[in-house]
């Protein structure tokens, strides 16, 4: 195996588990137990474990992004515009869709929500209703 090619497909898998991984641990783990917190406690999680790691996710995203570029271009199938119909193409076509809709919910959606959640301090004082507003 080529050297560049088994760089590139370590650094697509790792930075792509990093991101699956932390997305779903925050979505399926963290966000639930921050959900039965007390309101004091929420905000500092919010800040802490939702924003704080922002960074690497979005590091990650990117890497594994750019080396699943890469992989469909230097080290794969599409030498050209016409291979992108063939069925490599074609999944190849579907997992960028994939990532830019994930990166662009969370980069648009998610983000901000947690963001403008953290940063209101009219919503901690206002309880549920002013929290769920301010989203």
């Amino acid at each position: 195996m080529d050297m560049g090619l088994a760089i590139v497909q370590f650094l697509h898998i790792g930075a792509g588990a990093a991101w699956f991984g932390g997305s779903l641990f925050a979505n399926a783990v963290l966000l639930p137990y921050i959900a039965r917190q007390g309101p004091e406690r929420q905000r500092e999680l919010i800040g802490g474990v939702i924003l704080g790691p922002e960074r690497v996710m979005i590091a990650a995203a990117l890497g594994a992004a750019v080396t699943g570029l890469l992989r469909g271009i230097v080290y794969g199938r599409i030498q050209s515009v016409d291979t992108l119909g063939t069925t490599y193409g074609i999944v190849w076509l579907a997992a960028i869709l994939v990532a830019v809709a994930v990166f662009a919910v969370g980069g648009r959606v998610t983000s901000p929500a947690a963001r403008a959640l953290s940063d209101d301090d009219g919503a901690w004082d206002g309880g549920a209703e002013a929290r769920a507003g301010a989203l």
